[in-house]
């Protein structure tokens, strides 16, 4: 079902739901621009996910086929979407005035659904995901806290702003996004209320401003760590030098890197993790 305004739609029958989102969005922006308001699109994807198996039908298979798109098949389709959606803004005309942030909320998923094999639970044919990356073949590691899980894209596409091909290794978790939109936005954070995020717009822009010195994540399990560019700490207090340890397989012994081990378990301590 797709909800619109509070109500479910009746006329999705037959329909792509990626299509419908983007026909929606471009409908948002344009009576955005005849009202000559700015306008915040927050475009969260259906897209690259696995069909959902809390239904008690499933949606239609790839036509001519029996099975569900593949995760390079949604990814193709994921990337059509985008490319629809700046085709409205350049019709808009709005293009170069348009900040365009794409961002991924979790790793990709190590497997993804085929086909339901039939009967009764959830009895599915999967498909392994693996992608390739400087010449090695990378399984997905959506669910992990290792980098397959945690190190997602963020792509920053501004005209005349943001200068192309460029790429930033400063530190950015998901506490950083409220304040980032404000400052795009001119908008004021809440008063009154201890914000963990600060604004990266400095890393885009290759303006001055405060960098951040680590990043957190948690997993529903409640392992959770903090990093900086090249070493991570976890609440149980293992530390990990990343660049030569990318799996996390050989945490380091007591008396290396102390002093980082210092500032990062400063850090795990201020967010209550102690």
């Amino acid at each position: 079902m797709i909800y619109q305004n509070g109500k479910v739609r009746e006329d999705t029958k037959g329909k792509y739901g990626p299509d419908l989102y983007v026909e929606f969005l471009a409908e948002f922006m344009e009576k955005s621009i005849k009202a000559d308001k700015p306008f915040f699109a927050y475009y969260s994807m259906a897209l690259a996910h696995d069909v959902t198996d809390d239904l008690k039908w499933q949606v239609p298979y790839v036509p001519g086929q029996d099975r569900w798109l593949n995760y390079e098949e949604m990814v193709v389709s994921m990337d059509d979407m985008i490319g629809k959606l700046v085709g409205h803004l350049d019709r808009l005309k709005i293009r170069e005035n348009t900040v365009v942030i794409f961002t991924g909320d979790n790793g990709t998923a190590s497997r993804s659904k085929l086909r339901h094999l039939g009967g009764k639970g959830r009895n599915y044919e999967y498909q392994k995901v693996v992608m390739k990356q400087n010449g090695k073949m990378i399984p997905g590691g959506k669910g992990n806290t290792n980098d397959r899980g945690t190190h997602v894209p963020l792509i920053v596409n501004w005209p005349g702003q943001v200068c192309a091909s460029s790429v930033s290794q400063d530190l950015v978790d998901f506490s950083d996004w409220l304040p980032t939109l404000a400052e795009l936005g001119d908008a004021e954070l809440p008063k009154g209320v201890t914000l963990n995020g600060q604004s990266f717009t400095s890393s885009f822009l290759n303006t001055e401003g405060p960098k951040r010195s680590y990043a957190f994540a948690e997993s529903r399990s409640g392992k959770a760590f903090v990093r900086d560019q090249q070493y991570k700490l976890y609440n149980n207090g293992n530390l990990y030098h990343i660049p030569t340890d990318p799996k996390e397989q050989k945490p380091l012994p007591s008396g290396n890197a102390d002093e980082i081990r210092e500032k990062l378990q400063a850090a795990l301590d201020a967010l209550g993790y102690e």
